[in-house]
């Protein structure tokens, strides 16, 4: 499973682009919004990853998916719990809104803002509004909150968050705990163990 990373943009195109990285390039699916915040080709870069493995009959393909930050991820999976949404269609959610901005209209039952995302007709951006409400609730509420969970500041702070988004932790909870947590010269390890037992 691949949650992390970094290396020198290769190829930019329409929707993706290909991170060399140890001599290997990785095809890399983003969002509009992540890839205008990108540089040129040839540019360093780090995105955070969520890898879809799809089995059919005798062959298995492998798809990644790159965010430039640990929200953008958190938002991303919770548009893949709403049955019909893959995550080409929650890609393209993100690349018209901010999380800030889908959490105020879910909140707000703004289907028509969800709606102007590829792949979204009317019928599932309400859908999405109903199955989501409840869990973005907490999200609302800890943005306008706020000094606690600030992104992490280097790669060690980045990649636990990262790893404990993806065993279930909030992106908020996550945050919060590894600023606390964070001494400097702390290997990824070391922090990540000291951050599961707060958490636990």
């Amino acid at each position: 499973m691949i949650d992390y990373i970094e290396g020198k943009i290769l190829e930019k195109g329409n929707d993706y682009i290909t991170v060399l990285t140890n001599g290997l390039g990785y095809h890399v699916s983003v969002d509009a919004n992540t890839l205008a915040s990108l540089g040129k080709e040839g540019d360093k870069v780090s995105l955070n990853i969520f890898t879809v493995i799809k089995q059919q009959q005798s062959e298995i393909s492998v798809s990644l998916y790159g965010f430039k930050s640990s929200e953008d991820l958190h938002m991303f999976k919770l548009l893949l719990d709403v049955n019909g949404v893959g995550p080409k269609a929650a890609i393209g959610v993100l690349s018209v809104m901010t999380p800030d901005e889908f959490y105020d209209a879910v909140a707000n039952n703004n289907a028509a803002a969800i709606s102007k995302a590829k792949g979204i007709s009317s019928k599932k951006a309400q859908e999405v509004i109903v199955v989501l409400k409840d869990k973005v609730k907490k999200n609302i509420t800890e943005m306008s909150k706020g000094k606690d969970d600030s992104e992490p500041d280097n790669e060690v702070k980045n990649k636990t968050v990262i790893a404990l988004c993806n065993w279930g932790c909030s992106a908020k909870d996550a945050k919060r705990v590894v600023n606390e947590l964070y001494k400097e010269g702390d290997t990824f390890d070391v922090l990540l163990r000291a951050a599961l037992k707060a958490l636990t």
